[in-house]
């Protein structure tokens, strides 16, 4: 009796001994111990006000000199030219106040189009927001700055509907643009021209339609291959910030050297060149925020998980779902003198009213060169070299589209053309190459920019 009395206690308190330990690792906390949790202020960079959160994706200036009003000069994130021109287009919507009439339309075909802000994430305007207040709350897509004989209009083009908000500057609003815009110098620049469908069917032989409004240069591109550096992450700072004991967390080491840290519901993976967090339970929730909230929240993420280091844009943000489930999705890219540089795995952000319940991170950055050294500068010199021409870019891109789906009968769509970066050669010393992005049908194509060979996306970090 006594032995089976031993046995019996032996069993539960093995029982109690396993339950225990799962509870300890994959058990829900009482909601008391949950509403005590406190995360540590570990505050890497203080979140970005709005107004330097988003910028256009690029600013499209139109040739004073060219009377057919072909000739356009573009800038973008980067860009020394970019920075100065949206700081000054920045203030000048935010001090705008009331100095405005609105109108119902205007005489678009008499009028000189100076230049246009375009936006990808959308600008939001209106009450309560850095830019415009003295209008209706609304989202933007882009800008146009128009004037008729010394008088100043612009045009704003709505996100979600098809129609736009005209104003007509008074007098003193008029003369802040006037000036604004005399300062600015293309002598310098990359001349570019508008993409049409019209000028596509040109040098294709079957018909193209464009999405988007589209920029190509008609000059001469010289762009050099970059030496790069990943990122430098604080692993213990971002330990800290993701789980709020993390020597309680399990550590998993991988071949490739990359660590897992586990509290069983939540993880973070980190490797020498990026960084991956999950926590499941968080997904299947709803989201309320509205696009202006979700851009605050967006900013505060990337801020507070690695900081917002110079020349990373806000590349996207959008809601989107999957069953009953809502989240907004936020993506950031690198520029470099005006182009994007992609990376294999983004950098981005899932995020709903629970929180975050995903995160990436990888940024690789152009190693610095001393231009007062001589050597450097000849050697980057000699890198630079000239890019393919548009046509015969596009050209290729749509016979590597027609190898991947033969025999299609679809009618193309051109929805991305632009000169970029991407990041390639090994985690110990990444290389940025010049390339010739194009999108097609939602296909992204990467064609290395002087030759024209293609790049696979598993060939890219």
């Amino acid at each position: 009796m006594i032995e089976q009395f031993k046995t019996l206690l032996l069993f539960i308190l093995i029982a109690l001994s396993l339950i225990l330990t799962y509870q300890l690792w994959y058990g829900q906390r009482p909601a008391e111990l949950i509403a005590d949790d406190v995360y540590e202020q570990v505050d890497l960079e203080k979140p970005r006000l709005l107004e330097e959160a988003i910028v256009p994706v690029n600013i499209v200036l139109n040739d004073p000199n060219d009377p057919d009003g072909k000739i356009k000069f573009l800038f973008s994130k980067g860009e020394t030219v970019f920075e100065q021109l949206w700081k000054n287009l920045s203030r000048f919507l935010k001090e705008i106040d009331g100095d405005f009439s609105l109108e119902q339309s205007f005489p678009a075909g008499d009028a000189l189009h100076h230049l246009t802000c375009y936006f990808d994430p959308v600008l939001p305007v209106g009450e309560n927001r850095p830019w415009l207040t003295g209008i209706s709350n609304t989202l933007i897509e882009n800008i146009k700055f128009y004037s008729i004989e010394g008088s100043y209009w612009l045009v704003l083009n709505q996100s979600e509907e098809d129609a736009a908000v005209i104003l007509s500057l008074n007098e003193n609003k008029s003369d802040l643009f006037r000036d604004l815009a005399s300062d600015l110098s293309t002598d310098d620049e990359t001349a570019y021209i508008s993409l049409t469908a019209e000028l596509i069917s040109e040098f294709l032989d079957r018909e193209m339609g464009i999405t988007t409004p589209l920029y190509v240069p008609v000059d001469e591109v010289f762009m050099e291959k970059l030496n790069l550096s990943a990122e430098n992450l604080d692993r213990d700072f971002l330990l800290r910030t993701f789980f709020i004991d993390y020597n309680l967390a399990r550590i998993i080491e991988e071949r490739d050297g990359g660590l897992i840290y586990t509290d069983g519901e939540k993880g973070l993976r980190l490797t020498n060149v990026s960084l991956e967090y999950s926590y499941p339970r968080l997904e299947d929730g709803q989201t309320s925020f509205s696009y202006h909230d979700a851009l605050f929240k967006c900013s505060n993420y990337i801020s507070y998980y690695g900081g917002w280091p110079e020349n990373l844009r806000l590349e996207k943000l959008f809601l989107t779902g999957r069953g009953r489930s809502f989240y907004y999705v936020s993506e950031w890219q690198v520029y470099h003198e005006g182009y994007p540089l992609y990376t294999g795995q983004s950098t981005r952000a899932f995020f709903n009213d629970f929180g975050l319940f995903h995160f990436t991170r990888s940024l690789f950055f152009p190693e610095k060169i001393d231009n007062d050294t001589e050597v450097q500068t000849l050697i980057q010199l000699e890198e630079r070299k000239p890019v393919a021409g548009w046509s015969e870019a596009l050209q290729e891109a749509v016979e590597v589209f027609m190898r991947w789906s033969p025999g299609t009968e679809t009618r193309l769509r051109l929805e991305a053309m632009n000169l970029s970066y991407v990041v390639t050669g090994s985690k110990a010393a990444p290389r940025g190459v010049p390339v010739w992005f194009i999108r097609i049908n939602g296909e992204n194509i990467f064609l290395e920019a002087n030759t024209l060979q293609f790049i696979s996306e598993e060939g890219i970090l």
